[in-house]
């Protein structure tokens, strides 16, 4: 039987003007490893916009929660 696992992910360019997020199912391990993006979903804001402030202060080393992280995505 294979593993199985999700994650979630986020990124942002260097512009910082929006973020895209994915979550992924990963199957099996090492060479063996498949991985399908189950929904993605992309956010492009306008200067300064919250998220904006958000992923700047990620930038700048910033800590902030995944839930933190997916509200700002979801405005």
């Amino acid at each position: 039987m294979s593993e199985i696992r999700h994650a979630i992910g986020f990124m942002s360019g260097t512009s910082l003007d929006g973020l895209d997020a994915a979550i992924v199912r990963a199957e099996g391990r090492g060479p063996n490893l498949r991985a399908t993006v189950l929904t993605h979903r992309e956010t492009v804001t306008p200067a300064g916009d919250h998220t904006t402030a958000i992923l700047r202060e990620l930038a700048h080393g910033g800590r902030l929660t995944a839930a933190e992280i997916t509200e700002a995505a979801m405005t």
